[in-house]
């Protein structure tokens, strides 16, 4: 596209190079909006599952209670039945007991009508004998009443009881009723919590896979940021290439002139081809011999531009560099009389600076902190022992003190 858009090579590459971020960042924008979409729907089937369990939780309490109310309902029935079967046999006793207490009155009565004792038999001993006798009967009455009035009470319990029964068998038919329409309902629930299991381990399936893309997103942003962080650097490239890819264009309209006019002079006489050939070739090797010297050009500014140190200084780290940069002028002369461990020209200047040597040496330690990520130096208040780090007092052994030392001189100068 950029060739097609530019036709020419350096503004294709930096097209290109824009291009592809913004491809990686809509890929990326697009599997956002999908993931995002995915989590919404994901969580509104777990929420529908946790409905469902719920209402499925709650209508097997429902049965269990039905089941529970069922089973008190049937053992109240069969105590009902049993209750009833021993007053009816009960009652049927009484019948009986009552017809033999009625065969024997009427035994009795039959039996009084005639004068069953001699009339040798004493006047007293009869009518005692026909008292009792009497008595006797009055109390085989008063028994049957009472026998009666029980069998009326047994009859009126067993009609109150058929009535409970009744009440109770048509409780029994409700429940049942009840139960089979919970058991359809929880069918359904079965069912239906089983696609949406189905639909879960579907869920859990693309939640992988989402994961799986999602680790490729992260590796995605982080080759974003780093196409970015390429693509800032071409710029700046860019930003410094464009005078000279200027010159260079005029150089190739120049060299696309004597060119074109080289070809006209070869479509006008195939005969001076080789001589115009020629003259091409040496046209691209001055080309060639004014890139080497652009490039020669850009070198030799660079050196230009680099601050006139010594070349053995640049041995040092550049985080060395960056703490001399941080230091003033008076904490430069203080650190070269600390490596020299002239102790008067420390006081000298802390003097001239109205400062105490802690000062000095907590300031220097600021600065060496920020730059070089450690104390430079330790000052015991006890003894006033001025001493370098231990770390630091071994990397600045031999040469390298020297070459701190010239580096610190060069800036005290400066």
């Amino acid at each position: 596209m950029g060739l097609l858009l530019h036709q020419q090579l350096a503004p294709a590459l930096i097209t290109a190079v824009i291009m592809v971020p913004v491809g990686y960042f809509v890929s990326l924008w697009s599997e956002f909006r999908h993931l995002q979409d995915d989590r919404h729907q994901r969580n509104s089937l777990r929420h529908q599952i946790h409905t469902l369990q719920a209402q499925h939780h709650n209508l097997q309490q429902t049965i269990q209670a039905t089941l529970q109310t069922q089973q008190e309902v049937n053992g109240t029935l069969q105590r009902l039945e049993l209750d009833r079967d021993r007053l009816l046999s009960r009652i049927t006793e009484l019948h009986q007991y009552r017809n033999e207490l009625i065969h024997e009155l009427h035994q009795y009565q039959q039996a009084q009508t005639p004068n069953p004792y001699p009339q040798s038999l004493d006047i007293a001993t009869a009518t005692a004998t026909q008292a009792q006798q009497q008595n006797q009967a009055q109390q085989l009455e008063q028994y049957l009443h009472r026998l009666n009035e029980a069998i009326e009470a047994a009859q009126t319990d067993i009609l109150d009881q058929q009535e409970a029964l009744e009440a109770v068998q048509q409780a029994v038919t409700q429940l049942t009723a009840e139960k089979a329409t919970l058991q359809s309902q929880t069918s359904q629930l079965h069912q239906t919590l089983g696609s949406l299991k189905a639909r879960r381990d579907e869920l859990s399936d693309t939640r992988q896979h989402l994961q799986t893309q999602q680790a490729e997103l992260l590796t995605l942003h982080q080759e974003q940021e780093t196409l970015q962080a390429r693509l800032r650097t071409l710029q700046a490239e860019h930003d410094t290439l464009i005078p000279q890819l200027t010159t260079l264009q005029h150089q190739h309209q120049d060299l696309s002139g004597q060119v074109q006019q080289q070809q006209a002079q070869l479509a006008i006489a195939q005969q001076d081809y080789t001589t115009a050939q020629n003259q091409l070739q040496d046209t691209l090797d001055t080309l060639t011999t004014t890139q080497n010297q652009l490039t020669a050009l850009e070198t030799q500014l660079a050196e230009l531009q680099q601050p006139e140190l010594p070349g053995r200084v640049y041995a040092l780290a550049s985080e060395w560099y960056e703490f001399v940069h941080a230091l003033t002028s008076l904490e430069k002369r203080a650190l070269v009389a600390i490596l020299d461990q002239d102790e008067a020209q420390i006081k000298t200047l802390c003097r001239a600076a109205d400062l105490d040597v802690p000062a000095l040496v907590e300031s220097l330690n600021e600065t060496a902190l920020m730059a070089l990520g450690d104390l430079l130096l330790d000052f015991d208040t006890t003894t006033d022992l001025l001493t370098m780090n231990e770390d630091y007092a071994m990397i600045m052994a031999g040469s390298v003190a020297v070459l701190f030392r010239e580096l610190l001189t060069i800036g005290v100068e400066g």
